[in-house]
């Protein structure tokens, strides 16, 4: 768990002896293993998500765009959308456990990271803005 420099990790109280609480992990690293990944919904996050297969919990709470990642996510059936109020451990874990388990949120999933990976990533969209401006 990421909780970033300005979290006191006392105030979580005691931990699974799963768990590892970090001010900061290697986000891509942690997705290459992920079943789901919870996240605040950022296009970044979400897009690297997608990238390596993983549906997503998401929980947008301060990025503007965050909102409608969420409500996308939700709308092509990638993954659940909870509102910052909702959150205690129980609907987590059940949100989490949910999506690692649903074969029809999972094989959506797999097609979505075929498409982002085909897609041709940044050199593509280089070329295509030149093209464009072209």
């Amino acid at each position: 768990m990421a909780v970033g420099e300005f979290l006191d990790v006392a105030t979580l109280g005691p931990l699974p002896s799963n768990v590892e609480v970090h001010p900061f992990v290697p986000f891509l690293a942690v997705l290459e293993h992920a079943k789901v990944c919870l996240t605040q919904g950022t296009t970044g996050a979400v897009m690297e998500s997608l990238y390596h297969g993983c549906p997503m919990v998401v929980v947008p709470h301060f990025a503007p765009e965050a909102r409608p990642s969420a409500e996308r996510v939700v709308d092509l059936g990638l993954g659940l959308h909870l509102a910052p109020d909702q959150l205690d451990a129980q609907t987590i874990g059940s949100a989490v456990l949910g999506l690692a388990e649903d074969p029809e949120v999972q094989e959506r999933v797999g097609r979505m990271r075929r498409d982002v990976r085909s897609a041709g990533g940044a050199a593509r969209a280089a070329d295509e803005i030149e093209k464009y401006l072209a």
